[in-house]
């Protein structure tokens, strides 16, 4: 059976595997949907194990985890699986809106449907973006220094739409949903290994105006 159609015949149970105990928001709250945004190898993963470290009552849905429930799943074929394990994506956080519960989706909000999957969860959810920003030049490095480790590798054009589309989606989803959304932009403090937060708008429409060009990035990126 190929992934995609292991992955739609095993989506439900999945999902459940990803819920597991978490349970609904008070019916006087609205539950939190939690958007990680920034290019592959910038530290949103170790950023939302921080801030998510004693918070139980929440799904995480990362397509790096979900890549591993797959048979036959090794890291050097992750991009055999990536497809198919967007049909759990998918299928996970339509159950946590249905169900209203906390979720947090790990991804890079690069892609062609991160502005849609904020406008859907405004529909019941308070919506938080955490952009964690690192110079394309570092986060490359380090990608590069990952994979020696985890044999899981990024593709380089891949890692240059990223660079180019993330600030993009960011700035359509400040433009259409203005004070609905909640966005804070994070970079790393090499020197004390902390996370430094910032809401200043200035200072992430500072960030979001860097317009690298394909050539570029194609330049800077070895």
């Amino acid at each position: 059976m190929n992934p995609i159609e292991w992955a739609k015949k095993n989506k439900k149970r999945l999902v459940q595997q990803l819920v597991g105990d978490a349970k609904p928001a008070p019916e006087e709250e609205s539950p939190v949907a939690v958007f990680a945004a920034g290019v592959p190898g910038a530290g949103k993963t170790e950023f939302l194990n921080r801030l998510l470290a004693d918070t139980l009552n929440i799904v995480r849905i990362d397509m790096d985890e979900i890549v591993k429930m797959f048979p036959e799943y090794a890291p050097e074929n992750y991009y055999r699986f990536r497809s198919a394990a967007f049909i759990i994506v998918d299928e996970a956080v339509i159950y946590c809106r249905k169900h209203k519960l906390d979720f947090v989706l790990d991804g890079t909000f690069g892609g062609g449907r991160a502005v849609d999957n904020v406008r859907s969860a405004l529909k019941r959810h308070a919506v938080v973006i955490f952009y964690v920003w690192k110079e394309p030049s570092l986060a490359w490095q380090h990608t590069k220094d990952r994979q020696l480790v985890t044999k899981r590798g990024v593709e380089r054009s891949g890692f240059i739409d990223a660079c180019i589309n993330v600030p993009l989606n960011l700035k359509v989803v400040r433009e259409k949903f203005g004070n609905k959304i909640s966005l804070a932009m994070i970079e790393k403090d090499m020197e004390n290994d902390n996370f430094q937060m910032t809401r200043d708008g200035a200072r992430i429409d500072k960030i979001l105006e860097v317009n690298y060009t394909k050539s570029d990035l194609e330049r800077i990126l070895s």
